[in-house]
Protein backbone atom coordinates (compact mmCIF):
# COMPACT_ATOMS: atom_id res chain seq x y z
CA UNK A 1 0.00 0.00 0.00
CA UNK A 2 1.16 3.71 -0.74
CA UNK A 3 0.91 6.02 1.56
CA UNK A 4 1.85 10.01 0.54
CA UNK A 5 4.75 8.86 -1.81
CA UNK A 6 5.89 6.09 1.05
CA UNK A 7 4.82 2.08 1.24
CA UNK A 8 3.54 0.41 3.65
CA UNK A 9 3.86 -2.66 4.53
CA UNK A 10 2.80 -4.83 7.60
CA UNK A 11 6.42 -5.56 8.93
CA UNK A 12 6.08 -9.84 9.88
CA UNK A 13 4.70 -10.19 6.47
CA UNK A 14 7.89 -8.39 4.77
CA UNK A 15 10.41 -9.77 6.14
CA UNK A 16 8.69 -13.40 6.33
CA UNK A 17 8.48 -13.38 2.42
CA UNK A 18 12.43 -11.79 2.52
CA UNK A 19 13.87 -14.27 4.55
CA UNK A 20 11.66 -17.13 2.90
CA UNK A 21 13.07 -16.30 -0.45
CA UNK A 22 16.68 -16.17 0.37
CA UNK A 23 16.77 -19.77 2.64
CA UNK A 24 14.03 -21.15 -0.84
CA UNK A 25 17.29 -19.55 -3.04
CA UNK A 26 19.76 -21.41 -1.24
CA UNK A 27 18.15 -24.36 -0.85
CA UNK A 28 16.88 -24.95 -4.29
CA UNK A 29 17.85 -21.66 -6.41
CA UNK A 30 14.28 -20.30 -6.19
CA UNK A 31 13.43 -17.09 -5.10
CA UNK A 32 9.55 -16.11 -4.38
CA UNK A 33 8.35 -13.16 -6.67
CA UNK A 34 5.25 -11.73 -6.29
CA UNK A 35 3.69 -14.10 -8.68
CA UNK A 36 4.98 -17.02 -6.42
CA UNK A 37 4.10 -15.69 -3.38
CA UNK A 38 1.35 -18.10 -3.00
CA UNK A 39 3.96 -20.84 -3.14
CA UNK A 40 5.72 -19.21 0.13
CA UNK A 41 2.12 -19.10 1.85
CA UNK A 42 1.76 -22.78 1.41
CA UNK A 43 5.12 -23.43 3.04
CA UNK A 44 4.83 -20.32 6.01
CA UNK A 45 1.36 -22.09 6.62
CA UNK A 46 2.55 -25.33 7.17
CA UNK A 47 5.40 -24.46 9.16
CA UNK A 48 3.07 -22.48 11.44
CA UNK A 49 1.13 -25.18 12.01
CA UNK A 50 3.97 -27.29 13.64
CA UNK A 51 5.08 -24.21 15.80
CA UNK A 52 1.03 -23.93 16.86
CA UNK A 53 1.60 -28.08 17.70
CA UNK A 54 5.00 -28.07 18.99
CA UNK A 55 4.44 -26.67 22.73
CA UNK A 56 7.64 -26.14 25.31
CA UNK A 57 6.39 -29.55 27.33
CA UNK A 58 7.32 -31.46 24.21
CA UNK A 59 11.22 -30.18 23.86
CA UNK A 60 10.81 -31.58 27.90
CA UNK A 61 8.74 -34.57 27.92
CA UNK A 62 10.41 -38.29 26.87
CA UNK A 63 9.36 -39.15 23.15
CA UNK A 64 8.20 -42.12 24.74
CA UNK A 65 6.08 -40.81 27.25
CA UNK A 66 4.33 -38.95 24.40
CA UNK A 67 4.13 -41.65 21.79
CA UNK A 68 2.79 -44.04 24.32
CA UNK A 69 0.83 -41.62 26.79
CA UNK A 70 -0.16 -38.57 25.02
CA UNK A 71 -0.71 -41.11 21.46
CA UNK A 72 -3.44 -38.64 19.35
CA UNK A 73 -0.70 -35.79 20.02
CA UNK A 74 2.14 -37.74 18.90
CA UNK A 75 0.14 -38.98 15.78
CA UNK A 76 -0.85 -35.08 15.57
CA UNK A 77 2.77 -33.78 15.82
CA UNK A 78 4.09 -36.60 13.49
CA UNK A 79 1.46 -35.78 10.26
CA UNK A 80 2.18 -31.86 10.72
CA UNK A 81 5.90 -32.74 10.45
CA UNK A 82 5.67 -34.63 7.51
CA UNK A 83 3.17 -32.61 5.65
CA UNK A 84 5.36 -29.56 6.31
CA UNK A 85 8.31 -31.66 4.75
CA UNK A 86 6.10 -32.23 1.75
CA UNK A 87 5.63 -28.93 1.02
CA UNK A 88 8.95 -27.20 2.02
CA UNK A 89 10.56 -30.03 0.19
CA UNK A 90 8.37 -30.19 -2.87
CA UNK A 91 10.88 -28.82 -5.60
CA UNK A 92 13.86 -30.86 -4.04
CA UNK A 93 11.61 -34.00 -4.25
CA UNK A 94 10.83 -33.11 -8.22
CA UNK A 95 14.67 -32.48 -8.82
CA UNK A 96 15.62 -36.03 -6.79
CA UNK A 97 12.46 -37.64 -9.04
CA UNK A 98 14.22 -36.24 -12.89
CA UNK A 99 17.72 -37.09 -10.86
CA UNK A 100 16.74 -41.01 -10.95
CA UNK A 101 15.11 -41.35 -14.04
CA UNK A 102 18.23 -39.61 -15.44
CA UNK A 103 17.16 -36.42 -17.28
CA UNK A 104 18.99 -34.06 -14.30
CA UNK A 105 22.92 -34.75 -13.59
CA UNK A 106 24.86 -33.12 -11.28
CA UNK A 107 28.11 -30.84 -12.71
CA UNK A 108 30.55 -30.63 -9.12
CA UNK A 109 31.82 -27.97 -10.72
CA UNK A 110 28.51 -25.79 -11.31
CA UNK A 111 26.40 -26.45 -8.43
CA UNK A 112 23.52 -24.10 -7.92
CA UNK A 113 21.96 -24.67 -4.55
CA UNK A 114 21.97 -27.40 -1.53
CA UNK A 115 20.04 -29.66 -3.71
CA UNK A 116 22.53 -30.10 -5.87
CA UNK A 117 25.23 -30.42 -3.20
CA UNK A 118 23.20 -33.29 -1.66
CA UNK A 119 22.66 -35.36 -5.25
CA UNK A 120 26.21 -35.24 -5.63
CA UNK A 121 27.00 -36.85 -2.49
CA UNK A 122 24.57 -39.40 -3.57
CA UNK A 123 26.00 -39.46 -7.42
CA UNK A 124 29.74 -40.56 -6.01
CA UNK A 125 28.91 -42.34 -3.11
CA UNK A 126 25.33 -43.75 -3.59
CA UNK A 127 22.47 -43.56 -1.49
CA UNK A 128 22.99 -44.53 1.88
CA UNK A 129 21.22 -44.01 5.26
CA UNK A 130 22.38 -40.59 5.51
CA UNK A 131 21.41 -39.31 2.06
CA UNK A 132 18.22 -40.64 0.57
CA UNK A 133 14.78 -38.97 -0.37
CA UNK A 134 14.00 -38.84 2.71
CA UNK A 135 17.07 -37.17 4.35
CA UNK A 136 16.91 -34.63 2.09
CA UNK A 137 13.07 -33.66 3.20
CA UNK A 138 14.00 -33.74 6.59
CA UNK A 139 17.85 -31.75 6.38
CA UNK A 140 15.25 -29.00 3.96
CA UNK A 141 12.34 -28.63 6.53
CA UNK A 142 15.28 -28.87 9.71
CA UNK A 143 16.84 -25.60 7.56
CA UNK A 144 13.52 -23.60 6.95
CA UNK A 145 12.98 -24.33 10.95
CA UNK A 146 15.75 -23.20 12.21
CA UNK A 147 16.42 -19.96 9.62
CA UNK A 148 12.61 -18.71 9.05
CA UNK A 149 10.92 -17.97 11.74
CA UNK A 150 13.51 -16.89 14.53
CA UNK A 151 15.28 -14.72 11.83
CA UNK A 152 11.85 -13.35 10.66
CA UNK A 153 10.48 -12.26 14.59
CA UNK A 154 14.30 -10.90 15.18
CA UNK A 155 13.68 -8.35 12.35
CA UNK A 156 10.63 -7.30 13.12
CA UNK A 157 11.32 -6.92 16.91
CA UNK A 158 14.58 -5.13 15.61
CA UNK A 159 13.08 -2.70 13.34
CA UNK A 160 10.09 -1.64 16.28
CA UNK A 161 13.57 -0.64 18.54
CA UNK A 162 14.86 0.99 16.22
CA UNK A 163 11.04 3.38 15.21
CA UNK A 164 11.30 3.61 18.77
CA UNK A 165 14.85 4.97 18.90
CA UNK A 166 15.70 6.71 15.53
CA UNK A 167 18.38 8.46 17.07
CA UNK A 168 20.40 5.07 17.11
CA UNK A 169 18.93 4.32 13.74
CA UNK A 170 20.27 7.33 12.36
CA UNK A 171 23.99 6.60 13.83
CA UNK A 172 24.08 3.04 12.22
CA UNK A 173 22.88 4.52 8.66
CA UNK A 174 25.63 7.14 9.25
CA UNK A 175 28.02 4.24 9.66
CA UNK A 176 27.29 2.15 6.54
CA UNK A 177 26.92 5.13 4.84
CA UNK A 178 30.78 5.80 5.57
CA UNK A 179 31.79 2.22 4.96
CA UNK A 180 30.06 2.09 1.75
CA UNK A 181 31.28 5.64 0.30
CA UNK A 182 27.93 6.96 1.07
CA UNK A 183 25.76 4.44 -0.89
CA UNK A 184 27.57 3.50 -3.75
CA UNK A 185 27.35 -0.02 -3.49
CA UNK A 186 25.91 -2.17 -1.83
CA UNK A 187 26.94 -3.77 2.25
CA UNK A 188 28.45 -6.93 1.99
CA UNK A 189 29.85 -9.63 4.31
CA UNK A 190 33.21 -8.00 4.17
CA UNK A 191 32.34 -4.78 5.89
CA UNK A 192 31.25 -6.32 9.13
CA UNK A 193 34.86 -5.50 10.81
CA UNK A 194 34.15 -1.91 9.29
CA UNK A 195 31.08 -1.79 11.19
CA UNK A 196 31.21 -2.06 15.07
CA UNK A 197 27.99 -0.17 15.58
CA UNK A 198 25.72 -2.01 13.27
CA UNK A 199 27.56 -5.27 14.34
CA UNK A 200 26.63 -3.57 18.08
CA UNK A 201 22.62 -2.89 17.48
CA UNK A 202 22.41 -6.32 15.95
CA UNK A 203 24.02 -7.91 19.32
CA UNK A 204 21.19 -5.75 21.03
CA UNK A 205 18.24 -6.47 18.61
CA UNK A 206 19.19 -9.98 19.32
CA UNK A 207 19.61 -9.89 22.90
CA UNK A 208 15.98 -8.41 23.02
CA UNK A 209 14.42 -10.38 20.70
CA UNK A 210 15.66 -13.63 22.34
CA UNK A 211 13.02 -15.57 20.18
CA UNK A 212 13.96 -19.14 22.13
CA UNK A 213 12.81 -18.57 25.11
CA UNK A 214 14.51 -21.88 26.22
CA UNK A 215 18.13 -23.69 24.83
CA UNK A 216 17.78 -27.82 23.77
CA UNK A 217 17.67 -30.12 26.40
CA UNK A 218 21.09 -31.74 27.31
CA UNK A 219 21.91 -34.62 29.73
CA UNK A 220 24.56 -34.26 32.81
CA UNK A 221 26.62 -36.61 32.79
CA UNK A 222 28.25 -35.47 36.20
CA UNK A 223 27.18 -34.55 39.39
CA UNK A 224 27.50 -30.67 39.62
CA UNK A 225 26.21 -27.39 41.72
CA UNK A 226 24.15 -25.33 40.00
CA UNK A 227 22.64 -21.90 41.30
CA UNK A 228 23.44 -23.81 44.33
CA UNK A 229 21.76 -26.39 44.11
CA UNK A 230 23.02 -29.76 43.72
CA UNK A 231 21.87 -31.55 40.66
CA UNK A 232 22.69 -35.53 40.03
CA UNK A 233 24.33 -37.10 37.23
CA UNK A 234 22.04 -38.14 34.64
CA UNK A 235 19.16 -35.10 34.97
CA UNK A 236 18.04 -33.30 31.88
CA UNK A 237 18.98 -29.58 32.09
CA UNK A 238 18.30 -26.72 29.74
CA UNK A 239 19.58 -23.10 29.66
CA UNK A 240 16.82 -20.26 29.93
CA UNK A 241 18.48 -17.76 27.10
CA UNK A 242 15.56 -15.19 27.76
CA UNK A 243 16.94 -14.83 31.47
CA UNK A 244 20.53 -15.33 30.41
CA UNK A 245 19.70 -12.26 28.20
CA UNK A 246 18.32 -9.79 31.06
CA UNK A 247 20.52 -10.73 33.77
CA UNK A 248 21.69 -7.77 35.62
CA UNK A 249 25.32 -9.39 36.43
CA UNK A 250 25.92 -9.48 32.45
CA UNK A 251 23.86 -6.46 31.20
CA UNK A 252 23.51 -3.43 33.42
CA UNK A 253 19.66 -1.88 32.84
CA UNK A 254 19.07 -5.06 30.91
CA UNK A 255 15.58 -4.01 29.72
CA UNK A 256 17.03 -0.98 28.23
CA UNK A 257 17.69 -0.70 24.36
CA UNK A 258 21.79 0.26 24.39
CA UNK A 259 23.76 -1.07 21.66
CA UNK A 260 26.53 1.25 23.32
CA UNK A 261 27.25 -1.59 25.82
CA UNK A 262 28.63 -3.72 23.48
CA UNK A 263 31.19 -0.47 22.32
CA UNK A 264 32.32 -0.56 26.03
CA UNK A 265 32.76 -3.93 26.90
CA UNK A 266 34.09 -5.96 24.31
CA UNK A 267 32.97 -9.14 26.21
CA UNK A 268 29.08 -8.37 26.07
CA UNK A 269 28.82 -10.03 22.27
CA UNK A 270 30.34 -13.73 23.41
CA UNK A 271 27.93 -13.47 26.00
CA UNK A 272 24.77 -12.58 24.04
CA UNK A 273 23.72 -16.18 23.00
CA UNK A 274 20.27 -16.69 20.61
CA UNK A 275 21.46 -19.14 19.10
CA UNK A 276 22.57 -21.11 22.04
CA UNK A 277 25.78 -23.10 22.59
CA UNK A 278 27.90 -26.28 21.91
CA UNK A 279 27.16 -28.83 19.52
CA UNK A 280 23.41 -28.40 19.68
CA UNK A 281 23.26 -24.48 18.58
CA UNK A 282 21.32 -23.80 16.32
CA UNK A 283 21.64 -25.40 12.79
CA UNK A 284 21.09 -22.36 11.10
CA UNK A 285 23.50 -19.88 12.98
CA UNK A 286 26.21 -19.21 10.14
CA UNK A 287 22.83 -18.36 7.87
CA UNK A 288 21.13 -16.62 10.06
CA UNK A 289 24.07 -14.21 11.38
CA UNK A 290 24.70 -13.15 7.71
CA UNK A 291 21.16 -13.25 6.90
CA UNK A 292 20.34 -10.23 9.70
CA UNK A 293 23.57 -8.01 8.68
CA UNK A 294 22.80 -7.92 5.36
CA UNK A 295 18.98 -7.27 5.79
CA UNK A 296 19.70 -4.76 8.30
CA UNK A 297 22.95 -2.83 6.60
CA UNK A 298 20.89 -2.92 3.42
CA UNK A 299 17.80 -1.78 4.34
CA UNK A 300 19.30 0.93 6.38
CA UNK A 301 21.73 2.00 3.57
CA UNK A 302 18.59 2.48 1.49
CA UNK A 303 15.50 3.71 3.15
CA UNK A 304 14.13 5.54 5.62
CA UNK A 305 11.41 4.39 8.53
CA UNK A 306 8.68 5.63 10.05
CA UNK A 307 6.11 3.49 12.19
CA UNK A 308 2.33 3.39 10.58
CA UNK A 309 0.24 3.77 13.50
CA UNK A 310 0.86 2.36 16.73
CA UNK A 311 4.24 0.41 17.78
CA UNK A 312 2.59 -2.79 20.41
CA UNK A 313 4.86 -4.91 22.32
CA UNK A 314 6.12 -8.55 22.03
CA UNK A 315 3.13 -10.95 22.10
CA UNK A 316 4.29 -14.09 23.87
CA UNK A 317 3.04 -17.55 22.93
CA UNK A 318 1.48 -19.54 25.92
CA UNK A 319 2.94 -22.77 26.80
CA UNK A 320 5.60 -22.07 23.79
CA UNK A 321 9.43 -22.40 23.44
CA UNK A 322 9.44 -19.30 21.37
CA UNK A 323 8.14 -15.80 20.77
CA UNK A 324 5.33 -14.15 18.76
CA UNK A 325 6.68 -11.18 16.40
CA UNK A 326 5.45 -7.71 17.09
CA UNK A 327 2.03 -6.74 14.87
CA UNK A 328 3.46 -3.41 13.43
CA UNK A 329 3.26 -2.02 10.03
CA UNK A 330 6.15 0.50 8.88
CA UNK A 331 6.36 2.61 5.82
CA UNK A 332 9.39 2.61 3.35
CA UNK A 333 11.24 5.75 1.93
CA UNK A 334 13.54 5.11 -0.74
CA UNK A 335 16.87 7.29 0.04
CA UNK A 336 18.07 8.59 -3.01
CA UNK A 337 22.05 8.43 -2.42
CA UNK A 338 24.73 10.70 -3.77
Amino acid sequence: MAVNGSTVTKASDFFDLTVGSIINSILVGKRFEENTKHEFLVIKNALDKGFEVFTAFDMILPVWFTKYVLRKHFDYIMKVNDDSKDFAARDAVERYQKFKSGSYTVDENDLDDYTDAFLLKIQQEGENENFNLESLKTMILDLWITGQETTSTTLVSGFSHLLMNPHIMDKAKNEILKVTENGSRYLTLEDRPSTPYLNAVIGEVQRHASVLNINFMRYNYEPVIMGGHPVDGGCLVSAQLGALHVNEEMFENPYDFDPERYMNNDNLLPQTIPFGLGKRSCLGEALARSELYLIFGNLLLRYQFRPHGTLSSLELNPFSAAKKPYKMEMEFIKIQNE
